[in-house]
């Protein structure tokens, strides 16, 4: 149940967080995680096609291009958020260590809120499944295999990590005998 809750509260803070103005910025693109000591926040779908623009050889076309395939999102997703906020849901990433916290009670409470609003997760779900595939509409064949490399990469890395940085078992799980 809990990882449950976890999964929904995922889906709405990936769906609220904010994508980053990359071709406004003149700076390089953004490090690798090994280059910064590990510590890596990234931004989910179109975000992250973005920050990896300079791995990834974006062209300023493709920039735009995805910039408004953002935009388009965030619209799409602007009222569907107010709803769950208005509903009592946690929307943004920094938000969800607050679920962690929760007493059993109030997490029932959360998932019964969660279960409530399916329609409009589903919607949020749906909304950027499209325009992850209309971003990848964007990229070229050699663009879309590195980022897939990139996504196994990371994957990886979150496997040894954990979901959450951590190493080792979840807290509280037993190890198998």
């Amino acid at each position: 149940m809990k990882s449950s809750v976890y999964g929904l509260v995922l889906v709405a803070a990936l769906a609220a967080a904010p994508v980053p103005a990359v071709a406004q910025q003149q700076t390089p693109a953004t490090p690798r995680t090994e280059e910064r000591g590990g510590m890596h926040k990234h931004e989910p779908g179109v975000g992250a096609l973005l920050q990896l623009r300079g791995e990834l050889q974006l062209t300023d076309a493709q920039v735009a291009r995805l910039q408004a395939i953002t935009q388009r999102l965030e619209a799409q997703n602007q009222p569907l958020l107010q709803r769950l906020r208005d509903a009592g849901i946690p929307v943004h990433p920094e938000r969800r260590a607050r679920v962690r916290e929760m007493t059993p009670a109030q997490r029932e409470d959360l998932k019964q809120k969660l279960e409530a609003n399916r329609p409009t997760l589903q919607r949020l779900r749906e909304n950027m499944h499209g325009a992850m595939r209309d971003a990848r509409e964007v990229l070229t064949p050699e663009q879309q295999q590195r980022m897939r490399d990139l996504t196994r990469e990371h994957r990886a890395r979150q496997g040894k990590q954990g979901p959450h940085g951590r190493t080792g078992p979840k807290p509280g799980s037993r190890p198998d005998a």
